[in-house]
């Protein structure tokens, strides 16, 4: 196995050799092709020395070693015959590498030369380009900073006028915003003002409930839809009766957001519907900047009386609201 590999990579060097020869004999004088016939001799040489030859002078020494016991050769005959055949082989490599080495090298060598003083040259005008560039662009540079300067001071010009004018108009913004804001919180506390004395006109209980509804009547009662409308803006209000007095211990039924949609379009957007809601024992608050109608059920363990009023009179709303539910809408309210 050994054998067949060294054979293997002598056919291989055999090969480069005949391309380097083969190279050397054509018209191709390229200072390229001539240093590149340079560096395969070298590879070859390489190979020759540290590859090739010490394992062919190892099988060259085998060649004397004999069995201990019979004194017999260690290769027999043929193998004898394979390892000459493969040193004359490798001898014969050698020679012709020897043969023309001295050519190769010093072509090489010169073309080598001749490339590295062109390189050299080419470095030099590029060199001298290079400089010619930088002082044509230190030149430039100049004239550029010249201009940029002017353009800087222009520009901080510019800055300071649109500073003093965007100075100006924050401040009318400001005083804008102030002015709006002071205007949103007379609206709002007046807002509140008419809220709270809304709700401590509103009487909770059935006797806040009918004139609440007497108002949303004569309002809905002039719609073009005013029967759907009316039995719509009722049944909203049932339901939330229902609700709490099927489960008056949860809170999520006793609140209601004043910007809901569907309370806004069945209740809330019609004159009385609020009152209907403060009548029913809801109090508007603001949570989170949002309008929230709440209702706070009485504590039972503390006042069982008072619970029990507040519950009766949730059910006596219900209850009357199902009567006016089961009514055709009247065209005088009958309460």
């Amino acid at each position: 196995m050994e054998l067949k590999r060294l054979t293997t990579t002598v056919d291989d060097a055999e090969v480069r050799l005949r391309d380097l020869v083969a190279s050397r004999t054509t018209a191709d004088a390229a200072e390229e092709a001539r240093v590149a016939q340079r560096a395969a001799l070298h590879a070859l040489l390489r190979l020759l020395d540290d590859d090739i030859g010490i394992k062919m002078d190892k099988f060259m020494e085998r060649l004397a070693w004999a069995d201990p016991v019979t004194n017999e050769p260690r290769y027999g005959p043929v193998m004898q015959d394979k390892i000459r055949a493969v040193h004359a082989r490798v001898e014969a490599l050698r020679g012709q590498l020897v043969e023309i080495r001295d050519d190769v090298e010093t072509d090489g060598v010169a073309m080598a030369e001749r490339l590295e003083q062109r390189r050299l040259d080419e470095q030099r005008r590029a060199d001298e380009a290079a400089r010619e560039a930088l002082d044509a662009a230190a030149k430039a540079a100049a004239l550029a900073h010249e201009a940029e300067q002017e353009r800087i001071q222009a520009e901080a010009a510019a800055k300071a006028r649109e500073v003093e004018r965007l100075a100006i108009a924050a401040q009318k913004v400001r005083d804008e915003r102030a002015r709006k804001a002071a205007e949103e919180e007379a609206r709002i506390e007046a807002e509140r003002a008419a809220l709270a004395a809304l709700q401590k006109r509103v009487v909770v209980g059935l006797d806040g409930l009918t004139p609440a509804l007497a108002t949303l009547h004569a309002h809905i009662r002039e719609l073009p839809n005013a029967s759907a409308q009316w039995r719509q803006t009722l049944s909203t209000l049932h339901v939330f009766l229902q609700h709490i007095c099927s489960a008056p211990d949860n809170a999520v039924f006793r609140q209601i957001k004043e910007s809901n949609p569907f309370f806004m379009a069945d209740v809330g957007q019609f004159p009385g519907g609020r009152d209907a809601l403060l009548a029913m024992g809801f109090a508007l608050v603001q949570q989170d900047g949002v309008g929230v109608y709440l209702m706070e059920e009485p504590d039972l363990a503390a006042d069982m009386d008072k619970w029990s009023d507040w519950f009766d009179a949730l059910k006596s709303m219900r209850d009357f609201v199902e009567t006016l539910l089961a009514q055709p809408l009247p065209s005088v309210f009958p309460y």
